[in-house]
């Protein structure tokens, strides 16, 4: 990918997620300490966004099972 490929990429990825955090690595090369353990969920914070998040309305299952 070229360089303005990249920042597309990433452009449109922040409108999906602003809050995602996103590394440029080359052969997928990053260290598992950085993609583990990383804190991102905050129910609190979600909450702040989306106050009907816990309520059953919020969300669907696609009944996989």
């Amino acid at each position: 990918m070229t360089p303005e490929q990249l920042d597309e990429l990433e452009r449109r990825i922040r409108l999906i997620n602003v809050m995602a955090k996103i590394y440029r690595t080359r052969n997928s090369e990053l260290q598992m300490d950085v993609l583990l353990g990383v804190g991102a969920f905050d129910l609190n914070h979600a909450l702040e966004i989306d106050p009907k998040f816990l309520s059953e309305d919020a969300h669907e299952h696609d009944g996989i099972t």
